[in-house]
This record gives C-alpha cells, structure tokens and sequence, in this order.
C-alpha cells in the first residue's frame, strides 16, 4: 500500500534513490526536500512490515500525473512490487500517467521499458531530454511513456511544455 512519505522515513526513501537511478538523473536530496513542500510534488512509499521495499516520486499536474521516479529495493525487484505501485496510481489519480525512461539503448534500458509496457505504458518516439537538475549536471537524452496509448505530436509537445515549466522550471 502506498503510503505518504514523512521526514522520518524519507531518508530510507532517498537511500533507495541513491541506490536505484545514476546521479545525473537524481534530483539532490536537499532539492528533493525543498521540493517536496509543493502540494503539486507527492512522495508515497510503498511499505511491506513497516519497512519501505519501494516508492515513488509523483506530480499532480493539469491533466496527467508525471512520474518523476519508480524505484523498488533491490531485495524485492522482479516480485510484482512495481506492477503494484502503478496499479496503486492508477486507481487512486485515475489520470494519465507519464515518466520519462532512457532510450531502448542497452539491454537493461530494454528490460524497464519492456516493464512500463506490460503495465500498460507507450514508448512515444520523440525527442526529448530532462533538463539538468542542477548547473553542475548536463540534460539527460530520455524517452517519453505514457499510459494513454500512444501521443501525437501536439500531445507530447504540451506534455513536455507541462514537465518542463513545473517538474524543471524551464520554458521550452
């Protein structure tokens, strides 16, 4: 069940975090925190005998919720958990769900994309990065999935119009 993440179980949220995604595509934990203070931005942990195995990082935007991340423990990976944490969304937002993913480019790429499509996601081919969370970072050349079939062009230009203005506080 997914619950909401409090200051006394978000570091063990953030250590799975740290554990699960490569730094240029993590938002700084003071970030994260500062961030997580936007009633847009919802942290939900996914708890299994009082211990988080899992959660994720959404945001509530106009039409679609964005999913800044997914992540499972590794100890719990490959047992249905994230399938979980999707249908647990989907049910309770009852929106689009979008998330950016890297490009089917290695074969683990190829694994968490082929993950979002058993759950009911599209691969949208078009350009797109994530913008640096940081001036130290450099944009991260991604992918766009979203749970509402495949997107036209004028789709996932809004989309990413949305994401960049309230996710990266960019304009595009």
């Amino acid at each position: 069940m997914l619950n909401k993440i409090t200051n006394d179980n978000f570091d063990s949220f953030y250590d799975i975090l740290t554990d699960s995604f490569p730094k240029n595509e993590l938002r700084p934990k003071r970030n994260m925190q500062r961030t997580a203070k936007n009633e847009k931005y919802i942290l939900l942990s996914y708890d299994r005998d009082d211990k988080i195995i899992g959660g994720t990082a959404i945001w509530l935007l106009s039409d679609f919720v964005f999913i800044e991340y997914l992540v499972v423990d590794k100890a719990f990976r490959n047992c249905g958990t994230g399938a979980e944490i999707l249908k647990e969304l989907k049910a309770f937002y009852n929106l689009p769900l979008v998330l950016e993913a890297e490009p089917p480019e290695t074969d683990m790429a190829k694994r968490r994309i082929g993950f979002y499509q058993r759950n009911g996601f599209f691969l949208n081919d078009y350009p797109y990065e994530q913008p640096a969370y940081s001036e130290k970072q450099a944009a991260v050349p991604l992918v766009i999935m979203t749970s509402e079939g495949f997107i036209n062009p004028e789709r996932f230009t809004d989309i990413k119009r949305t994401i960049y203005k309230e996710v990266y506080n960019k304009d595009i």
